[in-house]
């Protein structure tokens, strides 16, 4: 099969588009014809030997495709299925440590997507829905469980409150926009991009506001007055976070809980104990876009900008 494959860790040209042997899947294994590989910030830091991995390697923590064969002892899944590659591997034995320090990824501690074919474990598989591509399906899982650990699990977001998603054009803010709509919330976006403003509001966001402003004056003036009983204050906002949880607003129903104390949960060291590896971090610096620091609302036009 034709794989992507780094040897040494490098800048991009490490990566070198290769033959390599079809993995044959092993007992409760399945094969994958790959017909699409996420790109996510851990492919970089692998490749850029920021995160250890064996190599040669494939890297691709996630894709999607089709079922090819399936190893012995497999149910659930035949030839001609169509799926999605998980980013992970558990172990098939009782947790001694944390799950999290036991799990294994695609693409780190083996052959990942970044091919014609993967042998996954069926565990690490899920039915690609109907409705969606094999390039939507593929870049579901990893920003989508990050967020959702993040503001549920983590942020213990519950209906009625406000959530700010900051950095909300990025995966994982995206994803976060979808959870909190989904789970009846009040989302506040804010980014540095007004082209892509409009597109957050199709996604559930209620006011998008331009992080390149004083987005905390510009969240209050966003909020709503009447009937509120919010006890947040938008200067608890905390700038730089993947997602912020800083509202305890509750519903503006009489029969709504009472408002809960400001929280915030970030991918930062501050909230995980780890940061970005510089090397991935300064790779590619962004370009902040210049233009007017206002935010604007849905059905208006988004702010011009230049890039």
């Amino acid at each position: 099969m034709q794989a992507i494959r780094v040897h040494a860790p490098g800048p991009a040209e490490v990566l070198r588009w290769e033959e390599t042997a079809t993995p044959e899947p092993s007992a409760g294994e399945v094969l994958v014809r790959l017909k699409a590989a996420a790109v996510n910030h851990l492919d970089i830091w692998m490749r850029l030997g920021s995160v250890f991995a064996p190599m040669p390697i494939v890297p691709g923590c996630e894709g999607a495709g089709i079922v090819e064969q399936t190893g012995s002892g497999v149910t659930g899944f035949q030839k001609g299925d169509e799926v999605v590659v998980t980013p992970w591997i558990f172990p098939d034995r009782p947790y001694t440590d944390p799950p999290n320090l036991s799990v294994r990824i695609f693409g780190v501690a083996r052959d990942g997507c970044y091919a014609e074919y993967v042998a996954a474990p069926a565990h690490a598989l899920l039915r690609k829905p109907a409705r969606l591509g094999f390039e939507e399906a593929a870049s579901v899982p990893l920003t989508t469980t990050t967020a959702y650990r993040m503001a549920i699990t983590r942020g213990n977001l519950q209906p009625g409150e406000t959530v700010l998603v900051v950095g909300a054009t990025g995966g994982i803010g995206v994803a976060a926009i979808q959870l909190a709509h989904a789970m009846g919330a009040r989302v506040f976006a804010t980014t540095r991009d007004t082209r892509k403003g409009t597109r957050l509001y199709d996604l559930g966001a209620d006011a998008v506001i331009d992080s390149g402003s004083d987005f905390s004056a510009e969240t209050r003036l966003s909020r709503p007055t009447a009937g509120s009983t919010s006890s947040w204050k938008p200067s608890e906002m905390q700038r730089g976070s993947a997602a912020s949880l800083p509202s305890g607003e509750a519903a503006e129903s009489p029969s709504a809980a009472p408002p809960r104390a400001p929280r915030s949960t970030s991918t930062s060291r501050k909230s995980t104990g780890r940061r970005s590896p510089p090397s991935a971090r300064t790779e590619a610096p962004r370009k902040r876009s210049a233009g007017p620091s206002d935010s604007w609302r849905k059905g208006s036009s988004a702010p011009s900008s230049t890039p």
